[in-house]
């Protein structure tokens, strides 16, 4: 299963973001961070989406998942800058979690990382989320803190070790969207 990020945000917007925690040292560049060849469109009204323009739509853009964590949402106060849309490749829906919304970001580091469930699962408080592979060749357990749902994993991009993130989302925020049938 593939999965896609798109948000409702101009270049502009893309390029005013700072990240204080330095999880990319430099201001990424606006063409780095999205795809604008790619988008979709999404009535939040209706709780539809489609790949072509329809009445009522807003456009979307793809964003590169590596820069999720950083760019649509800000690390250290866990909420969304962005309207956000989350689509599964092997489904026909997806979750449209807006703007301000808090969100939990679970971390993993170490010399393997190891994901011990998918993207878009519920999971309960205790699950375990990562099997974390270290320098000494110990195993670890990153545990989930709270119930949720696992919206994407993204990958910390470079980094010296391997870093992997899960982002959770109480399943009360976020509305659920289905492909548009014409």
């Amino acid at each position: 299963m593939t999965t896609y990020i798109y948000v409702r945000a101009s270049r502009d917007e893309i390029a005013k973001i700072r990240d204080i925690n330095l999880y990319f040292p430099t201001p990424p560049d606006p063409s780095d961070v999205l795809n604008e060849r790619v988008k979709v469109y999404i009535d939040t009204a209706r709780r539809v989406y489609d790949y072509e323009p329809f009445e009522g739509s807003s456009e979307f853009v793809e964003m590169l998942s590596n820069y999720v964590v950083g760019v649509a949402i800000d690390p250290t106060t866990g909420t969304c800058n962005f309207d956000m849309a989350v689509l599964y490749s092997d489904r026909e829906r997806g979750y449209l979690i807006r703007a301000g919304t808090r969100v939990y970001i679970l971390e993993g580091r170490g010399y393997r990382v190891y994901p011990l469930i998918s993207e878009g699962c519920k999971i309960d408080r205790g699950a375990k989320v990562f099997y974390v592979l270290t320098g000494k060749r110990e195993v670890r357990v990153v545990r989930s803190p709270r119930p949720g749902l696992v919206l994407i994993y993204s990958e910390l991009i470079p980094c010296e070790i391997q870093v992997l993130r899960a982002v959770l989302v109480d399943e009360n925020d976020l509305v659920e969207l289905e492909r548009l049938r014409r």
